[in-house]
């Protein structure tokens, strides 16, 4: 049975190629027909009015009908050129498009490429793996963020008895492994608040809550919020700038603040600089963090905005690879970009373009 349905498929297929086919013949023969025809009454009418003013005359009428014969061959030609690579060149940049939007990971998009059997397959075929790929990453931003939630109480009753158990008279190597315990719960639990956050952020499409935020501000409070960080480790940090505000959701900009300032603290040498900069075009503001350390590798770098990746493979820097990735995700709530603006021995600079209020 499977066999026969097959060789039915096959048949089918054949049929529908060869209706393409002569489909697209018949269009090109038509085509050319009325290129054809236009420009043999262009032609004419031009003989007519060279010989009304007297530039054709018998003598040189031979010589012009073999002119006028070869440019009507050429412009057929180009014609037909032109129709017969422009079409395909159109279909091709279409399925080059929507491959490039699945790899940056939407996968809402779907192909429309015309009505003959064999774009229709091809257009069918796309639009089903773009609804499998939709479907699977539905179901595990879902497991993900129902796992996380679950997750998260357990992770924080361990971590409250383990510091209620630390209160009593332990020894020093009880303590030690307390602490390890204390440590690790809290990890755990950072992790599964920063999965929630991302999930969340992503189920979004559209960005609520939004007011006129004053980025500068919320700038200088972040720095200040994590003083305790760059200062253990010496680190200048430089940022001095006017007042500039965006149209945008209070609470995910200064998150978004929060992941990139501390990652620059984070991958900064002790008494490093990191250096902020806001600067503006008509429409847009530009916020650059750059920050000394060790060049993040090139192959490494189309990567960094990816869901649990971290550049450092040895994971002996604390972090769980999500900080990027909610950074990306709410920068494109607001319609801005973020991107590596570069990386070497000297600096690594991260740019965040937001729009003006």
């Amino acid at each position: 049975m499977m066999k026969k349905q097959k060789i039915e498929r096959a048949q089918t297929n054949k049929k529908q190629n060869l209706i393409t086919i002569i489909s697209l013949t018949l269009i090109c023969a038509v085509f050319s027909f009325v290129v054809f025809s236009l420009t043999i009454l262009t032609f004419t009418a031009l003989q007519h009015l060279f010989r009304h003013l007297g530039w054709i005359t018998e003598k040189n009428f031979a010589n012009f009908a073999i002119i006028e014969t070869v440019i009507l061959f050429i412009l057929l030609g180009c014609f037909i050129s032109l129709l017969m690579i422009n079409y395909p060149l159109n279909l091709i940049n279409k399925v080059i498009h929507a491959f490039d939007m699945i790899s940056k990971g939407d996968f809402s998009v779907r192909l429309s490429l015309g009505r003959t059997p064999i774009l229709k397959r091809i257009s069918g075929r796309f639009n089903n793996m773009a609804q499998q790929l939709e479907s699977t990453e539905m179901l595990s931003n879902d497991f993900i963020g129902n796992f996380s939630h679950e997750f998260k109480t357990p992770i924080n009753s361990i971590n409250g008895f383990a510091k209620l158990i630390l209160d009593d008279n332990l020894t020093a190597e009880q303590k030690e492994y307390l602490q390890i315990i204390i440590q690790e719960s809290e990890r755990l639990s950072k992790l599964s608040n920063s999965v929630l956050t991302l999930s969340k952020l992503e189920q979004q499409g559209i960005l609520t809550n939004t007011d006129k935020v004053d980025i500068s501000e919320q700038i200088r409070l972040v720095v200040g919020t994590l003083y305790h960080k760059w200062s253990a480790k010496n680190i200048d940090v430089i940022f001095d700038c006017d007042e500039f505000f965006t149209l945008g959701n209070r609470e995910m900009l200064s998150a978004m603040w929060i992941n990139l300032i501390d990652n620059a603290i984070k991958f900064s040498p002790e008494g490093g600089k990191i250096r902020i900069v806001i600067s503006t075009t008509q429409t847009t503001l530009i916020c650059t963090i750059s920050n000394q350390g060790k060049p993040i590798p090139p192959e490494k770098q189309s990567r960094l905005f990816e869901k649990f990746y971290q550049t450092d493979a040895s994971h002996s820097t604390n972090g769980n690879g999500l900080g990027l990735a909610t950074v990306a995700k709410i920068v494109e709530l607001h319609n801005g970009k973020v991107m590596l603006k570069k990386s070497d021995e000297k600096e690594t600079v991260f740019e965040v373009t937001l729009n003006k209020a």
